[in-house]
């Protein structure tokens, strides 16, 4: 139903620092062709920091900026991504 025209995975951030545990977090994308009509849409993708807060507020923390620097640069990649073309932008939360 599709061809895979391109894909890439852009590195965000250590979620609690560097080395620390959980893992990093990344942004990935694939542009694909719909092959009945030739129309590309581009599917992006992300693995969500899953608490920044205590009691209702954000926490500085490491997780904290690393999940603002996550959804700054997933807007970034939509609109870098869209060439006229759909974008469909899926997350999923994980600790």
């Amino acid at each position: 139903m599709f061809d895979v025209l391109d894909k890439g995975s852009v590195f965000v951030c250590d979620t609690n620092g560097p080395g620390e545990v959980p893992p990093a977090r990344y942004d990935n994308w694939v542009r694909y062709r719909h092959k009945a009509t030739g129309r590309a849409v581009t599917h992006i993708n992300a693995h969500a920091v899953a608490s920044i807060e205590s009691a209702g507020r954000p926490e500085d923390l490491p997780r904290t900026r690393c999940a603002e620097a996550q959804f700054q640069n997933l807007k970034d990649l939509a609109v870098a991504k869209s060439d006229h073309n759909g974008v469909v932008a899926t997350f999923s939360i994980q600790n």
